[in-house]
């Protein structure tokens, strides 16, 4: 990143220089929105990034995933190794560790980041990151999407955007993950989760995604407010504040206490 490039992202402050040369930035699913999360860090100038995905790419993703081609379809190639293509078309000298496996198996790795991205589909897997992100004190960003449809009727395009910050309220608390849908996602006896997704959904909460982590990281904008709960309407093309947030914002997280909380020191691998 030159000169140039600094002074036209001057406005972050000096924690922003800081943040993108030291911070360690983990992505749990590269692919969709994921892969949006990826072009973006490549782009902002961040130097130290993780992602996990043991996926391989398929015609299925090509709808979806930014810097694929379709030579990835017939070749496999790992979602993870497309991630580390974008970054390196970006920024050659950073320091990338794609990692084609899932994050539980080099949970090492995610506890050394500073801040974790997810972008799965499974409610179960949220609540498992965000278990090992409150462990460990890193802050926790959460996107998903998905498309209803109910005959006779347009379909529907939501999604969210959640900051899960230790001491703050959590997912749970936030109702993005409840007991009702972990149930129902347990009824289908590991049957594999099937969301509808388009590119332009799943970069909005990305782009949203990015810049709360911009804020967590640099305090650029001074206005950061925890709890951070954004609803996405996708029919409307509008992103803002959900109304499930009312009356939480001062709630004291029960999932999560205090006393629970391991070791926060993270491992610079």
């Amino acid at each position: 990143m030159d000169a140039s490039d600094v002074d036209r992202q001057g406005f972050l402050g000096s924690g922003f220089a800081l943040a993108r040369r030291v911070a360690r930035i983990g992505a749990v699913g590269v692919s969709g929105g994921g892969s949006h999360i990826v072009q973006q860090l490549a782009h902002l100038g961040f130097d130290r990034v993780t992602m996990f995905d043991a996926d391989v790419f398929g015609k299925e993703n090509l709808h979806r995933h930014v810097g694929a081609r379709h030579a990835d379809i017939a070749a496999q190639t790992k979602k993870v190794a497309i991630g580390q293509r974008v970054y390196d078309d970006v920024r050659p000298n950073a320091i990338v560790r794609p990692v084609d496996k899932r994050w539980q198996d080099r949970a090492d790795l995610l506890r050394s980041c500073d801040l974790v991205i997810g972008c799965i589909d499974t409610f179960e897997g949220r609540k498992e990151i965000e278990t090992t992100a409150r462990r460990y004190l890193i802050p926790y960003i959460d996107i998903g999407m998905d498309v209803f449809t109910v005959q006779g009727a347009p379909p529907r395009v939501v999604g969210q955007m959640a900051l899960s910050l230790p001491g703050g309220p959590c997912l749970e608390c936030l109702s993005v993950v409840t007991e009702r849908e972990l149930a129902q996602e347990a009824s289908r006896y590991g049957g594999k989760v099937i969301r509808q997704q388009v590119v332009n959904a799943n970069g909005q909460l990305a782009s949203a995604a990015i810049g709360v982590a911009l804020d967590v990281l640099c305090g650029w904008s001074g206005d950061l407010k925890p709890p951070i709960l954004l609803q996405y309407d996708g029919n409307r093309c509008t992103i803002e504040r959900s109304r499930k947030l009312n009356g939480r914002e001062h709630v004291r997280c029960p999932h999560f206490p205090a006393c629970e909380v391991g070791d926060p020191i993270g491992i610079d691998l």
